[in-house]
């Protein structure tokens, strides 16, 4: 996500097919805080800037309670050749990879509840387009990947910023929100990626409810 620089996300196709063009983007200006590296990104909920704590500038998440079973999705990705931090140092043997996920969370009380998660990440270079599906997987995971483990969220209560903490729930309850992300560098939320990398995405559907996301 860029804040400062040019837009990293932008419609792309014709008038017939639009789909989304996320780039991974070198910022010379955010070198100086460490926000050297812009990564594409796109989610449901809303930003509000926070210049002393950027990561929070994201509230993931918007009202939704179906419970869909998988999801599917069209899209091309390529990975840019070299792996920067956001002072724009160079990191060693570092592979860039998209993510596309969908978390499920029940926000009726604190702590919130991870209800169910999809993800997909790949540094595969696709260059025509490609359909995907991703099944959701609902309650504990046994041997989660590390980002299929519960992750807490900000939101703004009252009009301040807070931290909530997010744990497994059971997979029973009843979703509250749904967060869906995107992003053409899978550490971007860390201002790390690969200048150049580029994901299209297109036709997402979470599959059994029949809702067209995007």
């Amino acid at each position: 996500m860029v804040t400062l620089g040019a837009p990293n996300v932008n419609p792309s196709g014709s008038a017939e097919n639009v789909f989304a063009l996320l780039k991974t983007v070198e910022l010379s200006l955010g070198k100086l805080l460490g926000q050297g590296i812009g990564a594409g990104s796109m989610f449901t909920g809303f930003f509000k800037l926070n210049l002393s704590n950027p990561i929070s500038s994201a509230k993931f998440g918007v009202p939704y309670s179906a419970r869909p079973k998988a999801f599917s999705i069209k899209y091309k990705y390529s990975p840019g050749p070299i792996v920067k931090d956001g002072k724009l140092n160079v990191l060693p043997n570092a592979k860039d990879s998209c993510d596309i996920s969908i978390v499920l969370t029940d926000r009726s009380a604190e702590p919130y509840k991870q209800v169910a998660v999809a993800w997909f990440r790949s540094g595969e270079n696709i260059t025509e387009w490609k359909t995907i599906k991703t099944d959701f997987k609902y309650g504990s995971i046994p041997s989660p990947a590390s980002y299929e483990r519960p992750k807490d969220v900000y939101i703004l209560d009252n009009g301040k910023e807070r931290l909530v903490k997010v744990v497994y729930g059971t997979g029973n309850e009843k979703p509250t929100h749904i967060s869906v992300v995107f992003a053409s560098s899978h550490r971007g939320d860390f201002f790390e990626g690969a200048p150049g990398s580029e994901l299209f995405i297109d036709d997402l559907v979470a599959k059994k409810i029949d809702y067209m996301l995007i």
